[in-house]
């Protein structure tokens, strides 16, 4: 089975400004004090104790406003004692005085798990990584005899959609999965830095509240991110699932739209591909060499997305037919490939889940913030 492995890349800009913290534990660098919306805030951190002993490690930078307490959390990779990223501020941010809070944890991204009523027949359980817009991988693992199992660390910027998958079709799989790095710990260094935000042409003045204590053991994680729920009364399902459920590009009306939710096809077909195979006009699924599908949409190849995320290797393992509440395909060329027919499948989740119970196998999980991204 082919594996791609994510290679970490970060780019430190020269700032303009050099604010450090008061020991060499962590070193902290604004490029500047004072912000207006749609300024940058860039900021660079260094821990020379991490970079001479080739340690990897989390930076969880949290902002509040120390007026109202309202806090936004950020994490970042620590590769050869840095970490740094850029944070654009969005209209939505108060005028006033905020706290920059940056706490170092001596742990890196990993997923770590456990199999409810294990069976060693289980073993090596598959699991498939799926980033948006990026290279995912696919990699196998052997349990303990508990169930429990820990993945490999990995650089993952944004949300990851993880699937397991036992070697041979299993019903009821059910795992319980956790992020390490979104656990309570105690730093092992921090450091806080106070900033203002004002509109252009106002000033707010620079506050350092001499009593201002940040305790990191009181903030939660993103981890596991929930479905957010917001239902309709009158539409169809699978309407009202598509407006709470289809983003960007995917928004965009479809060729086609098969039901999962009302209709009950989807769910007797053998797979996913033979139910497409017999619905979609001169589309075709041949098996591979390596347990997948080679699939063909008359002349142009076809691009899979399960939950809008990509699948880089279509496997009917990953896709159990009674879990699919919608399909939506898309003619070439289209908003999201010019190329490729695409074909984006979405599971039950939420209230469109009769039996949200009856087995728990994938996971859109919280990586690291992207190098560049909103404060809003």
């Amino acid at each position: 089975m082919k594996k791609f492995f994510l290679v970490p890349c970060l780019l430190f800009m020269t700032l303009s400004a050099v604010y450090a913290a008061d020991t060499d534990t962590l070193l902290v660098q604004l490029n500047k004090k004072q912000y207006h919306p749609g300024d940058t805030l860039s900021f660079s951190c260094q821990i020379p104790a991490f970079g001479r002993d080739s340690v990897v490690g989390t930076l969880h930078l949290i902002l509040e406003n120390i007026h109202t307490n309202r806090r936004w959390r950020y994490r970042y990779p620590i590769i050869n004692g840095a970490a740094g990223g850029d944070l654009v501020i969005g209209g939505g941010i108060d005028d006033g005085n905020y706290a920059v809070n940056f706490e170092v944890q001596q742990r890196f991204f990993r997923v770590e798990g456990k199999i409810k009523d294990y069976k060693t027949r289980l073993s090596p359980l598959t699991y498939v990584v799926m980033i948006r817009n990026k290279p995912g991988y696919t990699d196998k693992i052997n349990p303990d005899p508990d169930g429990s199992f820990r993945l490999k660390p990995s650089y993952i910027e944004d949300t990851a959609y993880f699937i397991f998958a036992p070697p041979k079709k299993e019903q009821g799989l059910f795992i319980d999965i956790r992020t390490p790095i979104d656990s309570v710990f105690t730093p092992y260094a921090s450091a806080t830095k106070f900033i203002t935000v004002a509109a252009a042409g106002d000033s707010v003045p620079l506050l350092a509240p001499a009593g201002y204590h940040f305790d990191m053991t009181k903030v939660s994680g993103p981890g596991v991110l929930p479905d957010v729920i917001v239902s309709g009364k009158t539409k169809k399902a699978v309407e009202r699932f598509n407006e709470q459920y289809s983003t960007g590009l995917f928004r965009n009306n479809a060729y086609l739209v098969f039901d999962g939710l009302d209709n009950d096809a989807i769910s007797k077909s053998f797979n996913i591909y033979e139910f497409l195979r017999f619905q979609i006009p001169g589309f075709t699924a041949t098996p591979d060499n390596e347990g997948g599908y080679k699939l063909r949409w008359r002349n142009t190849g076809v691009t899979i997305f399960l939950d809008e995320f990509p699948v880089i290797h279509p496997n009917d393992v990953y896709i159990d037919p009674s879990d699919v509440a919608m399909i939506k395909v898309y003619q070439p060329p289209n908003p999201i490939s010019n190329r490729t027919g695409v074909i984006s499948i979405y599971t039950k989740k939420g209230d469109y889940d009769p039996n949200p119970g009856r087995h728990k196998y994938k996971f859109k999980v919280a990586g690291y913030t992207p190098t560049s991204t909103d404060w809003n």
